[in-house]
């Protein structure tokens, strides 16, 4: 029988995912507002676009307020769920059906940062799998079939969507991508003065906009949460978020009994020189951060061999 905890996520996974992926294909909202979803309009000012086609194409939200939040919550998702996949019993082929969908999910949130923290989180698997050849399993026939064409389905989607991913990544000078960069230095800049002018104490949790607005009345909040979290907090605040970043990965089996969390913990690190959303002090942000911290307490009770992250 499926524990509920995974079964849990594999339901928000599945749900978020359909969500986001018919957004993209109505190029609209689902009018599930009741659930949480935000209005979208692509006349509307704020909303989250790509280029596609020369035309403004709307980017998935699921049911969150940004695209980059809904990126945040699926890569989280995916590299929680695929350790586990022993634990759905029968109920595998769903998990495989949800990781494909929230795959197409992510590809459409066009979240650059919840992209390079899934290639991360990816890569601890990979290199771990490869340097560990006496204790590693073999993949069957079927999770191979499966690993391949969740890989056909994500190239499949880059070279279909290959205007969005060469805007994305390669033409940032497009009026859109640097508009977008021309905000990022922006808001950064402020928060280092911000830093320099407030660097013993900070400003305080939650005042940060009130003082950004007042260096520019534009301003926005950092898309950086160490320097988010200086700003507020100070030094101190600094050093404190930094020793909870880095304290577990500084345990001995961190990338042996404890990789699948050194994973998600890796990859949300990443997000989080990226986007505001990983911040301990944001309500998904905590509840996030403490799947993952929880996750860490999950010792098996023999060795540690792949078996914990491949059988």
């Amino acid at each position: 029988q499926t524990p509920l905890y995974p079964l849990m996520l594999l339901i928000v996974l599945l749900g978020q995912s359909v969500v986001a992926i018919l957004q993209v294909w109505e190029q609209r909202s689902l009018n599930l507002d009741w659930l949480g979803e935000p209005a979208m309009d692509l006349t509307t000012v704020g909303t989250s676009v790509v280029m596609y086609d020369g035309v403004n194409w709307l980017r998935a939200y699921g049911i969150n307020s940004h695209p980059n939040q809904l990126g945040l919550l699926l890569v989280t998702l995916m590299l929680m769920l695929f350790p586990q996949r022993k634990r759905f019993n029968r109920l595998q082929p769903l998990l495989w059906l949800a990781l494909g969908l929230g795959l197409i999910a992510l590809t459409v949130s066009w979240s650059r940062a919840a992209w390079l923290a899934l290639l991360l989180g990816t890569a601890v698997y990979l290199v771990a799998w490869l340097r560990n050849r006496k204790t590693r399993q073999p993949l069957s026939r079927w999770q191979g079939v499966r690993i391949l064409l969740l890989t056909a389905v994500l190239f499949t989607l880059l070279f279909t969507f290959r205007d969005i991913v060469v805007n994305r990544f390669f033409r940032l000078d497009t009026p859109l991508e640097n508009h977008s960069l021309y905000e990022r230095k922006r808001d950064t800049t402020i928060a280092l003065e911000i830093v320099q002018n407030y660097r013993l104490v900070g400003v305080g949790l939650g005042n940060y906009q009130d003082v950004a607005t007042t260096i520019d009345p534009n301003a926005q909040i950092v898309h950086n949460v160490p320097l988010l979290i200086t700003a507020e907090f100070g030094v101190l605040g600094a050093v404190s978020w930094l020793l909870f970043l880095c304290a577990p990965l500084f345990d001995k089996e961190a990338f042996s009994t404890y990789l699948p969390q050194t994973a998600v913990w890796l990859a949300l690190i990443t997000i989080s020189f990226w986007q505001p959303e990983p911040h301990l002090f944001l309500p998904k942000g905590a509840i996030i951060w403490a799947l993952a911290a929880a996750a860490w307490s999950q010792k098996p009770a023999s060795k540690p061999t792949m078996r914990l992250a491949y059988a």
